[in-house]
């Protein structure tokens, strides 16, 4: 297996320099060390894969980019070799044509699209996987798409039709999802409306603002969110309407203060999320008691990074769970050596308290991260 990505790689490359498009090969070396929480997670998770104080993963990421006067093409994929197997396991962020003709451009593919405003949580955005909250720039994973956008002075809509495959017997209409947003700049504000409908499953109207109001950037994201799926088991087990609306937004402020330094603060309210006795009920009636970080409603974010001398950037990105005071603590410090080559090393605390209940999605008190990159 290894061989044949090696020589994949290879011909990607003899390619890019015979055809002269643009090939990027990224190549990092990840080392982790935890610390874990022997609790009820950490005992289901260890009955699924072999869990290490020490671990290390091979990460591959390839970027291919052309452009013939009015068609672009765009492929990025990131492969990973974990410790102990043979085989990679593979995400594709994008794999998209563009067509460009005046105003109007067509994507197909899968691509990422800007919907919404917020730093590290998006409450419009239900056609896209969700962001790392620890380092919401990295990984951004795309969604398959055929997407129209007609940029003018007046209002730039783009119009977005997404396969959603349901059951084989549903309706051919189930099984797409249909979405529209309308964005206008307006003096130092840009505004955004977006809706998204998908027949027997989910509804959403979403409102946008991202003001400079030059001390800094106001980003305010709202959106109404109906799921219509009967068979949603979470919402089956813990009581809650699946088919009412729920309210969920964000307010939040950035600040690039200049090109090496830059501040965000937001504030997350989630409308579908459990409150503390819900939570506990799920706890109770999910069997594995393995449950995602963000599940309940009230969340802030705080990120900072700094570049000092252009080689060495120094980041923080705190996450605190209001509603529990669950906290995640990630400090982290990169060595830029030069454009092919860096060093980074972070640490993870989980803050969290053993008496919470949010303690048992997480089972670990830390962890110590090591990445060696390389670049082609």
């Amino acid at each position: 297996m290894r061989k044949k990505i090696f020589f994949i790689f290879i011909l990607f490359f003899i390619l890019s320099e015979f055809y002269a498009y643009d090939f990027n090969l990224d190549l990092q070396a990840q080392f982790f060390y935890n610390n874990y929480i022997k609790n009820d997670t950490f005992n289901y998770l260890a009955q699924q894969m072999t869990l290490t104080a020490f671990d290390y993963i091979q990460k591959t990421r390839i970027k291919i980019k052309e452009k013939k006067e009015q068609l672009k093409f765009d492929f990025d994929t990131r492969l990973y070799l974990k410790t102990g197997e043979d085989n990679f396991e593979y995400f594709i962020d994008s794999l998209y044509f563009s067509f460009e003709n005046g105003p109007f451009v067509l994507y197909a593919g899968k691509q990422r699209i800007k919907w919404g405003v917020g730093y590290t949580w998006n409450p419009t955005d239900k056609l896209q996987p969700g962001k790392n909250i620890l380092d919401p720039k990295i990984d951004l994973e795309g969604f398959y798409a055929l997407r129209i956008e007609y940029s003018n002075d007046f209002i730039t809509p783009s119009v977005i039709i997404a396969p959603q495959i349901k059951s084989i017997d549903s309706n051919v209409v189930e099984n797409i999802r249909f979405a529209m947003q309308l964005y206008k700049l307006i003096g130092n504000a840009d505004f955004f409306i977006n809706g998204i409908y998908q027949m027997n499953n989910i509804q959403t109207i979403g409102m946008c603002v991202s003001y400079d109001i030059n001390l800094f950037i106001l980003n305010i994201e709202s959106a109404a969110v109906r799921f219509m799926e009967p068979s949603l088991w979470i919402t089956r087990m813990t009581g809650i309407d699946n088919d009412g609306v729920k309210y969920s937004y964000l307010i939040g402020i950035n600040k690039i203060f200049t090109s090496s330094f830059f501040m965000s603060l937001e504030y997350y309210y989630n409308g579908w999320g459990f409150e503390n006795l819900k939570f506990n009920d799920y706890i109770n009636l999910n069997i594995n008691k393995v449950s995602e970080f963000g599940f309940k409603k009230n969340y802030a974010s705080f990120n900072i990074s700094y570049t000092w001398d252009e080689k060495i950037l120094t980041k923080i990105t705190c996450i605190y769970g209001i509603d529990d005071s669950c906290f995640l603590f990630y400090p982290g410090i990169e060595y830029i050596e030069n454009q092919d080559f860096n060093i980074e090393l972070g640490f993870v605390e989980n803050i969290t308290d053993k008496n919470k209940e949010t303690y048992y999605s997480m089972p670990f008190f830390n962890s110590l991260v090591l990445k060696l990159k390389a670049y082609f």
